[in-house]
């Protein structure tokens, strides 16, 4: 499902924006990633400049962090880094992240360790990132 909106900037400019929400497979990042690409082409196709994901969707939740966490040069911030460049759009959507060993990690934690990371790319093939910083503890973030 794609729902399309505009955001208006402070310099009254319109930004169309399109948040896109999969039934998400749970733990199956490449059926996730299968499910999304024909969304977000038909978000850009039908206008959208800055196409927003789900929390976690290229994996939902899981309390298996070390299974699902990926590097920053993985598959999912790939797959992001692709459709921006491709379609012209900008995507910000939340990913499981690990840093490198020996790397300081997100959200204050020792490197290697996963963190729920939000992650925007640009059609210029930049990447933006911002960690999670108040850790939801029950589930042991």
């Amino acid at each position: 499902m794609t729902e399309r909106n505009a955001f208006v900037d402070a310099d009254g400019a319109t930004v169309p924006v399109a948040v896109v929400q999969h039934d998400i497979a749970w733990e199956d990042r490449g059926a996730n990633l299968g499910r999304l690409g024909g969304l977000v082409e038909s978000a850009a196709l039908e206008g959208a400049s800055l196409v927003v994901l789900p929390e976690m969707f290229a994996t939902g939740f899981s309390a298996d962090t070390e299974r699902i966490a990926e590097p920053p040069d993985g598959p999912t911030v790939g797959f992001m880094l692709e459709q921006s460049r491709r379609l012209g759009v900008w995507m910000v959507g939340s990913v499981c992240l690990r840093a490198p060993q020996g790397a300081p990690g997100a959200s204050g934690r020792p490197g290697g360790l996963p963190s729920n990371v939000a992650v925007c790319t640009s059609p210029s093939g930049e990447v933006s990132t911002y960690a999670k910083r108040h850790l939801f503890s029950y589930a042991g973030e």
